[in-house]
């Protein structure tokens, strides 16, 4: 993503950003929408005070931050009385800032909240396999990051295709145990001070930490665990990661990796250099846990809940 106010395109890559983000009530009752893919990424249709139609927002959970389309916010501002805009200085960057707007996620109002405003023109690549050209410009509403995600106690669910936005009512004991009756392993996630969703893994006797990203296509792990235990692999081309930045891949399968108690050793993984990111996880950075393991393992991740479900395909 290449976005005007550099600072938040840092945040999205390696969460710098230290300004509190403020947001009212959580949804009064559980609720649940499609999600929709598009070029590769899971979307919500959301409109915000002002706008007369919804606009496609990205389903993100490796930001931790929420972003308005800046283009979308500056028209609010010009044509919609009310409409307050302030400012931040994060890394030495001011930072545009929507605030205390009204959100209807699918029709559905949501309450208001806060939104850092950043360039979102061509943000995405195309999905060859829906016929797009990777390039392809794709303008989105903006970005629901963790922040929004964890107010609205949100579950992503891989294998149904919907996010459910949930009242925190649920028993979590007997959630899992209805979840591991359906074959699925039972992975604790936490969310960090810094706004990461860290999962705990291990290979072999070592412990590492994951950041759970669903804006993340491919699952990357950190290069340094290939250097001590990798045994083989191949060169498989490079992945971009943000502000310019590209690493060369390698493929192979991992001896000893788990997710927690999931065994993911037999899983073709890859490998690169992972720029520094800011965590505040508890082990070193293992890796990111991105699109393709989740879509693979018909994962459930229930923010609100501190879990991730796990169940290979059959």
């Amino acid at each position: 993503m290449k976005a005007r106010c550099d600072a938040v395109g840092v945040a999205i890559a390696f969460g710098v950003l230290v300004s509190e983000v403020l947001a009212d009530s959580v949804s009064p009752k559980p609720i649940q929408f499609p999600l929709t893919i598009i070029h590769a990424h899971l979307y919500l249709p959301m409109a915000l005070a002002g706008q007369s139609k919804q606009h496609w927002w990205l389903v993100d959970t490796g930001s931790p931050w929420s972003l308005v389309n800046i283009e979308h916010a500056k028209q609010l501002a010009r044509s919609t009385p009310g409409i307050v805009q302030q400012s931040a200085t994060v890394a030495g960057k001011k930072c545009a800032i929507l605030v205390n707007i009204r959100t209807k996620v699918g029709g559905y109002p949501m309450g208001l909240f806060d939104f850092f405003e950043a360039s979102l023109s061509g943000m995405i690549a195309g999905n060859r396999a829906t016929g797009g050209k990777y390039g392809d410009s794709f303008e989105a509403g903006g970005v629901l990051g963790v922040n929004f995600l964890a107010r609205h106690r949100a579950r992503l669910d891989f294998r149904s295709q919907r996010l459910s936005f949930r009242d925190g009512t649920e028993a979590a004991t007997a959630e899992r145990a209805r979840f591991e009756r359906e074959g699925y392993t039972y992975v604790p996630v936490q969310l960090t001070g810094i706004g990461r969703i860290e999962a705990i893994g291990s290979v072999g006797a070592t412990s590492y930490s994951f950041l759970i990203d669903s804006g993340s296509p491919q699952t990357i792990l950190q290069s340094t665990i290939n250097e001590s235990v990798w045994r083989f692999g191949w060169k498989s081309g490079s992945v971009y990661f943000a502000l310019g930045q590209t690493a060369q891949v390698f493929a192979g399968r991992l001896p000893g990796f788990k997710l927690g108690t999931q065994d993911i050793s037999g899983k073709v993984v890859q490998f690169a250099a992972i720029p520094n990111l800011q965590t505040g996880f508890t082990h070193p950075l293992g890796g990111i846990i991105g699109e393709d393991f989740l879509w693979a393992y018909q994962a459930v991740l229930d923010i609100g809940g501190g879990a991730l479900y796990l169940k290979p395909q059959p």
